[in-house]
């Protein structure tokens, strides 16, 4: 898919048409490249805390079959092992390791939460000096947001998206070289 497809797809018609309004179209753009985005400090978590975080706020054993999966997000062998369908394709992929597990876990196809609502938990993320306020907002996840959404919000928080488009594009796309210029 062409980058321009991609952010016709993310940043469709109702965006665009925002933007040209005079609305921000920025609390999405933060959410989309989120690399780029200067105004929120950086959230110190890595791969292993989100682990740790999610074991504990999961309230599993830390040597359960569930815990193991998580541990062992990059082996393709020991997720397989551990009952991980699809294991050679997600093996390496933390965010859709965790959907993975948590789609056992959880019985939510969708939720009710807003642009808004993601940003302020990311807000309070930021925030955190310690990992009982870290934990907070995983615990926020699991209570409010759909596997799947829960591995976007992890892509934000890890900063890796994994959807191949350049900041550039993403300003060019929504308010064409004048957005660049004034980025």
């Amino acid at each position: 898919m062409k980058k321009w497809e991609k952010c016709k797809l993310i940043f469709n018609e109702g965006v665009k048409r925002i933007v040209n309004e005079g609305q921000s179209a920025y609390p999405l753009v933060r959410l989309v490249i989120p690399y780029e985005d200067n105004e929120r400090r950086n959230y110190n978590i890595q791969n292993k805390t989100m682990i740790d975080l999610y074991i504990k706020c999961l309230g599993i054993d830390k040597t359960s079959l569930t815990a193991q999966r998580l541990r062992n997000w990059r082996n393709p062998e020991a997720l397989k092992r551990n009952g991980v369908k699809f294991s050679q394709t997600i093996a390496g992929d933390f965010p859709k390791v965790v959907e993975n597990v948590i789609t056992t876990q959880l019985n939510r196809e969708t939720s009710d939460m807003t642009i808004g609502h993601i940003n302020t938990q990311l807000d309070k993320l930021s925030k955190a000096t310690n990992k009982e306020e870290r934990g907070e907002v995983v615990m926020w996840m699991l209570s409010n947001l759909s596997p799947i959404e829960q591995k976007w919000m992890i892509r934000v928080i890890l900063k890796d998206m994994k959807i191949g488009i350049k900041y550039q594009n993403v300003l060019r796309f929504l308010g064409g070289q004048n957005a660049i210029e004034h980025y």
